[in-house]
């Protein structure tokens, strides 16, 4: 009991508005100490950065201002809550699938840092300090059952406003391995109303299937895509022409380095192709279809070995290996086995025109 006495008697005299003043302008603090970098990757989370500690910022110096106005008023604490929750689920977004609605940036989750992680813990300060100012001793119960279900009515919002984020940010963070050009193909192309006809599956099911991931130079995330002839049918491209003297197989490298943390080299990286373990061969063209500050797409078309058809990587077993060497005793590698899960490596359904 004396214990409770003496916490109950610490509590009344901590002036709240003045804690949770401090708690938020430390969180401004931070927020303004990553605006730059922010700027640097992409003037909008530059600016939204520079909002949000501007707002917090005000927020707390309403809350310590001498005439104590705004910290009593019940409005002006909900807000808060409402803003600083906002703040910590956007954050959670940010971190698990990516933040939607940012162009390129978009469904692309960023790496726990020690000043966001910092940033949050003065966030859920500010929500608590706020709270026990909203729900302090000596309001009625009728007062605090009406502010109870305000806050109820805000959370409830938040929350579906959230769950719609996240989700649409799932989403984006699923399209994100699809180079742009590709991401508008919503549903393969028609066979001509032939049941007969095999169906194509779409993009998406494609870079499920076809993708592999890895780092490339410098650590920069890669995606290396093997694009048999089915997958230029369903965007409606034709494959690149084949070498003069031998059949090709084209791979697609997706490099991505959003956060400038590594930087992209001038070029793309050389690639090597092995086929079931043997000698590697190098591509004979690459062409560059997508270049970025933050990404690059590339197609790098190989020569098969000599006495190898690509007709029998639709029916036989085969390991198709990329190696993307990244120094003297380094490199990276990404394996197909065929046949691809009954793709139709180079089958095409008949066209129209095509039919007797």
């Amino acid at each position: 009991m004396e214990g409770t006495r003496a916490f109950g008697v610490v509590w009344e005299r901590l002036n709240l508005p003045v804690l949770a003043g401090l708690l938020a302008l430390g969180a401004s603090a931070t927020h303004f100490a990553v605006m730059l970098e922010h700027f640097e990757e992409w003037w909008g989370l530059g600016a939204f950065f520079l909002v949000v500690g501007g707002v917090q910022g005000l927020y707390a110096v309403g809350l310590m201002a001498p005439w104590k106005r705004l910290a009593a008023a019940p409005w002006y604490l909900i807000a808060g809550l409402a803003f600083n929750m906002g703040m910590i689920g956007i954050y959670a977004i940010s971190r698990t699938v990516g933040m939607p609605f940012l162009g390129e940036h978009g469904g692309h989750a960023e790496e726990i840092g020690a000043v966001d992680l910092l940033s949050k813990a003065l966030e859920v300060g500010t929500v608590a300090s706020l709270s026990a100012l909203l729900f302090g001793r000596g309001a009625p119960g009728a007062v605090l059952l009406q502010r109870l279900k305000w806050v109820g009515a805000v959370a409830l919002a938040l929350g579906v406003a959230m769950s719609a984020l996240w989700f649409e940010g799932r989403a984006q963070s699923e399209e994100a391995l699809i180079p742009s050009r590709y991401r508008e193909v919503e549903a393969a192309p028609s066979t001509g109303g032939d049941p007969a006809l095999p169906a194509l599956p779409t993009v998406k099911e494609l870079f499920a299937l076809l993708a592999r991931t890895g780092n490339g130079p410098n650590g920069v995330p890669v995606e290396a895509v093997l694009l048999p002839p089915v997958f230029f049918q369903v965007v409606g491209e034709e494959p690149p022409e084949a070498g003069t003297d031998r059949q090709t197989l084209v791979f697609l490298l997706e490099e991505t380095d959003h956060d400038y943390e590594f930087g992209l080299l001038p070029d793309p990286p050389p690639m090597l192709l092995r086929l079931d373990g043997g000698n590697a061969v190098q591509s004979y063209q690459v062409i560059v279809v997508d270049n970025g500050s933050e990404h690059r797409s590339s197609q790098h078309l190989f020569p098969l070995p000599p006495g190898v058809i690509i007709v029998a990587l639709e029916t036989e077993s085969h390991a198709l290996t990329l190696v993307m060497p990244l120094g003297p005793m380094q490199e990276s590698l990404f394996s197909w086995q065929t046949p691809l899960a009954g793709l139709g490596f180079v089958s095409k359904p008949a066209r129209e025109t095509d039919r007797p």
